[in-house]
């Protein structure tokens, strides 16, 4: 024996085994680094150790016959030939066989074992990431306070997001899983994480308790804590917890990210308390007095100052303007005075820019903004996504401005960064259909649709509204039945999935089968309703433009709103009803930019209203000024064509049969129809039947109205049959 080692010493086998063994270490520690970001489970790291021990003996082989030397591999001679110097180290055939037979080998347990690894691989935007994790809804365990509870959840998630090294779910995914019964599987199915946390709250006066629990979502428990402390402590709890996690999970929290847990937004519990408070208060005036009770207790509490800008914000969808400029003025206060109180927000502060981003936003909308302004929304946007690019919501906040810009390929990929992060976001799914539907992609975009479905009453509407787009009906009203309700903040709609139906699809073109719908719903058509704008578009399906208009703009004076989300519907139903001046002067009013008769904005988001504008111009005589108008609409749809929206409805085509260019309307129309647009040339041929007053008696244009009317009344016999 004393020989043998003799032997392998000399033979400097222990250097090659020496070195074998440290270059396979180093080999499973550079896999526990790129093996996740490859998209490969950590856990197969072991068939590296694997590989390491089944090719051992090839190198004890390797390390006792042969030296690896200058002038290439050599065989080792005997004591006795060394002894002797005269030994030929040269490689035999021999020696040539058994160095490939090893080769051979070696490839072919590395290949069997690599096949393994990246067979577990998960497919890109699939992947499982160790750091990956979710905080589940906690637990509150008081009579009341949920909103404390509620408030201290968002919170770790916030805390946890930003420090690099985790991957958050945000809230709006981990939120499905709330008061749901669940098993790990489902949430690292559905979420993508491999790490979820638990835990329960209870707050009692001054004294909060809070247990939590981190466990892998293949069942191993990494962490668990429990503290019960002062209600002063919070944000020194958040801290802990945050280090715990980090470590549990092997996470380093870097210095910035370290300063930001030690540095607390306010150090006034109460003040803390109240702006959680202001989040559940139910109502835009309630959450205000809370936040100002925040900020009365602690003046320099920067995220209450943003907060209060956002509740105005969010309270105000469209009312009189001194109530708008209110709004715009207590969010630009807010945004001064955070710029106060954060060291360089604008480089700092992804929630000073998303604040920032909307305030810009809704004065843009509401007609008092410039390109200016719009830059520097845009900056701002792009800006939140930079500093912390976890933030679902910044995501689709920008993707919604890129996507009124043209910008269609980025839009997508703002909201397919969202989705990567927040996979049950319901609205940024309808988001990426909708862009997928703008570029052609419709398979793709129904079947994003469809996925919300799968996990939310509220995307019916949305799929229904897609099907109808492309023409059909019968899917679309056979999706709707399936609804469980309807959503009125989604659709827009008052009462059921039927009266939705009614509304927006079979009153197109079967009004007996509308009028079965309105009473199976419990609405009967002959009674008498208050006048209102759904009221008003009733009236205008069944032909009475002129009625119609007259409720509309009743309705319209009445609320003293000069805003376009408003004065549009009764502006659309002045060129309906031939009131062409009538129009015109509500586009002066709430449109400005539209009526400058040197170079109007049409802008990438208002193209339909250029259009109605036009054809007043026109029909009033105007024709210079509706050329203009026109002109400018085909140069931002030949602009939505370069930027890859296939699917630009018939606006093309209306637009060249009021020029009178029958050729090009001819052919526009029918590759509207070809792009599965029968859809929307019903619901434009109902809204703007003028449009295509110069084509009506043209037998081209004839044989395609037959054509849809044909489609259309087969589909309305299957809707018959689903009624049975």
């Amino acid at each position: 024996m004393e020989h043998f080692f003799a032997e392998l010493k000399r033979r400097r086998v222990f250097l090659t085994i020496s070195i074998y063994v440290v270059a396979a270490w180093l080999l499973m520690q550079i896999a526990d680094v790129l093996f996740p970001g490859w998209g490969i489970p950590e856990e197969n790291i072991r068939y590296l150790l694997y590989i390491a021990v089944a090719c051992f003996p090839i190198a004890f082989v390797i390390g006792w016959k042969y030296d690896i030397t200058l002038r290439g591999i050599e065989r080792t001679p005997s004591s006795e030939q060394e002894a002797r110097g005269d030994a030929d180290l040269s490689l035999s055939k021999a020696d040539h066989a058994i160095l490939a037979v090893s080769t051979l080998a070696a490839i072919g347990i590395v290949a069997g074992f690599g096949w393994q690894t990246l067979g577990s691989r998960a497919p890109q935007g699939e992947m499982v990431l160790p750091n990956s994790v979710a905080v589940l809804p906690l637990v509150n365990l008081s009579e009341e306070n949920e909103y404390f509870s509620a408030g201290l959840w968002g919170e770790l998630i916030n805390v946890l997001g930003h420090i690099q090294g985790f991957r958050v779910t945000p809230p709006t995914s981990a939120n499905y899983f709330q008061d749901r019964e669940f098993d790990l599987d489902e949430i690292r199915e559905k979420l993508l994480v491999a790490n979820v946390i638990t835990g329960s709250v209870q707050k009692v006066a001054n004294r909060v308790r809070i247990s939590l629990s981190l466990t892998r979502t293949d069942g191993s428990n990494l962490w668990s804590e429990s503290y019960d402390r002062e209600l002063d402590d919070i944000f020194s709890i958040q801290s802990e917890i945050a280090h715990a996690v980090a470590e549990a999970m092997k996470v380093q929290i870097l210095g910035d990210e370290e300063q930001r847990l030690q540095t607390p937004p306010t150090d006034n519990a109460e003040a803390h308390d109240m702006l959680m408070l202001s989040y559940e208060a139910g109502g835009w005036e309630r959450a205000v007095e809370l936040v100002d009770r925040a900020i009365e207790l602690d003046p320099g509490y920067a995220e209450a100052h943003l907060q209060r800008g956002l509740y105005f914000l969010f309270a105000f969808r469209g009312d009189d303007d001194p109530a708008i400029d209110a709004v715009l003025e207590a969010c630009n206060a807010s945004l001064e005075k955070a710029e106060e109180l954060i060291n360089d927000p604008g480089e700092t502060s992804a929630d000073y820019n998303w604040t920032k981003g909307i305030c810009l936003r809704r004065t843009l909308w509401m007609g008092r903004g410039d390109l200016d302004m719009e830059r520097e929304m845009e900056a701002a946007f792009k800006k939140t996504v930079e500093i912390n690019p976890t933030n679902s919501i910044a995501h689709i906040s920008y993707s919604i401005y890129l996507r009124r810009e043209n910008r269609i390929r980025e839009a997508e990929d703002q909201i397919r960064q969202a989705l990567e992060l927040d996979r049950l976001y319901a609205a940024a799914m309808l988001q990426l259909a909708r862009v997928l539907s703008i570029q052609g992609k419709d398979d793709e975009a129904i079947e994003w649709n469809t996925r919300v479905t799968d996990y939310f009453d509220s995307g019916y509407g949305s799929l229904a509204f897609r099907y109808a787009d492309l023409g059909r009906y019968d899917t679309a009203i056979e999706v709707l039945l399936q609804a469980p309700s309807l959503d009125d903040r989604v659709f827009g709609a008052p009462g059921d999935v039927r009266y939705y139906l009614v509304s927006n699809l079979i009153a197109l073109r079967d009004p007996e089968t509308a009028e079965k719908y309105e009473k199976s719903a419990g609405e009967d058509p002959t009674d008498e309703q208050e006048p209102s704008l759904g009221r008003a578009w009733d009236l205008a399906r069944e032909g009475k433009y002129e009625q119609a208009y007259e409720m509309a703009a009743a309705v319209t004076e009445e609320s003293g709103v000069t805003t376009w989300y408003v004065l549009n519907e009764p502006a659309e139903l002045a060129v309906l009803a031939g009131r062409f001046e009538d129009a015109i002067r509500i586009f002066e009013i709430a449109l400005p930019v539209l009526v400058d008769p040197i170079r109007p904005d049409v802008g990438k988001s208002i193209v339909s209203e250029a259009l109605l504008l036009a054809h007043a111009l026109q029909q009033t005589g105007e024709t210079a000024r509706a050329a203009v108008l026109f002109g400018r609409i085909l140069d931002v749809l030949e602009g939505r064509r370069r930027v890859g929206m296939e699917n630009i409805g018939i606006t093309d085509a209306m637009v060249y049969a009021s020029l009178g260019e029958t050729d090009k309307a001819l052919a526009a129309f029918r590759e509207a129809i070809d792009a599965g647009w029968r859809g929307l040339y019903a619901n434009g041929l109902m809204k703007q039947p003028v449009m295509f007053d110069s084509l009506v008696g043209n037998l081209e244009f004839d044989a395609m109205v037959a054509e849809i009317d044909v489609d259309l009344a087969a589909q309305s016999q299957r809707v018959k049959a689903m009624m049975d």
